[in-house]
């Protein structure tokens, strides 16, 4: 079974792109990937606050769980460091057939950056489709 990534951080993404990301799952037959990213290296204290982690958790259960209540199986993974190569870590290591990345519109994330990079320096390292969801 092929699996779709969606990245997620420490804030919620919007309704209509987990949503998107579930009905993709469900046409396809797919498991979901939520990798919760925590951007580890903007602090700059030797441990992560504990509010960031938490917050990250907590979307990523949100996520899960509104996948879960759709019959889609869900594996939730939590990684800390630079958001791209984080995804392309997890693409790799998971059979992913698509990334989703929700990029919200005029404000400059960590995963709208990380978006950024995918797309201009690992384009042909990608072996998936990568769906850039703006909200």
């Amino acid at each position: 079974m092929a699996n779709i990534l969606v990245a997620i951080d420490n804030t919620m993404p919007p309704l209509d792109v987990v949503e998107y990301a579930i009905k993709i799952a469900r046409g396809t037959n797919s498991g979901l990937i939520v990798l919760g990213i925590i951007p580890a290296y903007l602090y700059t204290w030797e441990t992560v606050p504990v509010e960031i982690e938490e917050a990250t958790r907590k979307t990523l259960n949100s996520v899960k769980e509104a996948a879960e209540r759709s019959g889609i199986k869900v594996i939730d993974i939590i990684r800390s460091g630079y958001p791209d190569e984080e995804i392309m870590k997890i693409s790799t290591e998971n059979n992913v057939s698509v990334v989703i990345i929700p990029t919200r519109k005029g404000i400059v994330s960590e995963l709208r950056k990380a978006a950024t990079i995918l797309v201009n320096k690992f384009a042909g390292s990608l072996n998936q489709p990568l769906i850039l969801v703006p909200v």
